[in-house]
């Protein structure tokens, strides 16, 4: 069964609303300086300033600008997110893929592992290891990505097998084929 994706997208208000939205989002953030004359860092002078011409979200209680800390701000968020989403998604698809093919005791550690990762507390396992090292992003990227994996690679393992127990699977190994092959 073949699945369109664009088709599927092009009928679906919803979709085409989140990639909107998303679409908004990423581009002000990219040009956050344009939508703002203000730095994310920058003090007014008015603390608590309610929503007006010049500060369209007001002030906080350190005189910014929120809108402008709105819009630099999903910089960061866009930042950590893409990069958690690329760093947990490559794990999981090569732990995932790699156990489903290898078996054995590669398969039994691996899963072991994604099962300790999985009944672990996260937050609170990550706040400890954040107060050992010191806080920046690269640290956060790499524990939101450490605690993120697991489940993708359940999920990517049991693809593969399902996939190894294919006909034209089995029709390979008969006329010879190795595993690197297959």
């Amino acid at each position: 069964m073949h699945i369109d994706l664009r088709h599927e997208i092009r009928h679906d208000r919803m979709a085409l609303l989140g990639i909107l939205v998303l679409a908004v989002i990423l581009l002000m953030a990219i040009f956050a300086p344009l939508f703002s004359p203000y730095s994310p860092t920058e003090y007014t002078g008015r603390i608590f300033s309610p929503p007006s011409n010049d500060h369209p979200l007001g002030t906080d209680s350190m005189g910014q600008d929120i809108w402008t800390r709105l819009l630099f701000g999903a910089r960061t968020s866009l930042l950590v997110a893409a990069s958690v989403a690329l760093l947990a998604s490559s794990l999981s698809v090569l732990i995932g893929a790699s156990s489903a093919l290898v078996g054995g005791l590669y398969e039994r550690f691996w899963m072991r592992i994604v099962d300790v990762m999985i009944s672990l507390p996260t937050i609170i396992v990550m706040i400890l290891i954040a107060a050992y090292f010191r806080p920046s992003l690269p640290l956060l990227i790499l524990l939101i990505a450490a605690f993120s994996w697991p489940g993708g690679a359940r999920i990517v393992r049991s693809q593969v097998l399902t996939l190894k127990e294919r006909m034209h699977i089995y029709a390979a190994r008969t006329f010879g084929a190795d595993q690197r092959h297959i």
